[in-house]
């Protein structure tokens, strides 16, 4: 009997072991997938990043994306389609937190979602992030609206 219990030990031991190691997977697997995303955003951020500083910082233009967002803010407030996903994909490109979300959201009307939506974005970091997600969410139009300085030709300015 003595060995019998020592191995129904061992054997419970075996089994602890084994579920432990299946977890560890699992929670390194679920890292990597994270990872993997975050890795994603990253090279999309730093693609629309670098564009914009191609576009916004170029043949005497001294202002960046930030203000060009600024001074089209009007027309954007009209243009944006701020629910079917745009918040959330700003959620997820981390251009607004989860307060900021809610704040957003809990304005009565579209035309107010999208001016508070606006006020939150501070730098041009945040807006190029802003324009992916706005791609992302099938609104290429306010994307090439703002890439465009409002329908202004590069020459004019």
């Amino acid at each position: 009997m003595p060995v019998l219990r020592s191995n129904v030990v061992f054997s419970d031991l075996i089994v602890s072991c084994c579920l432990a190691v299946c977890n560890l997977v699992g929670a390194v697997e679920n890292s990597l997938n994270s990872l993997h995303k975050c890795v994603k955003i990253n090279l999309d951020c730093r693609f629309w990043h670098s564009l914009a500083k191609t576009r916004f910082t170029d043949a005497g233009n001294t202002g960046g994306i930030l203000s060009v967002v600024t001074s089209l803010k009007s027309s954007l407030v009209e243009l944006i389609e701020p629910d079917f996903g745009l918040l959330d994909e700003l959620l997820r490109l981390r251009v607004l937190d989860r307060l900021q979300v809610a704040r957003v959201r809990s304005k009565g009307t579209v035309f107010d979602t999208n001016d508070a939506l606006l006020d939150y974005l501070t730098s041009d970091d945040q807006c190029v992030r802003f324009i992916s997600a706005l791609r992302r969410t099938a609104q290429q139009h306010v994307a090439n609206f703002v890439e465009q300085r409002g329908g202004q030709k590069h020459s004019e300015m």
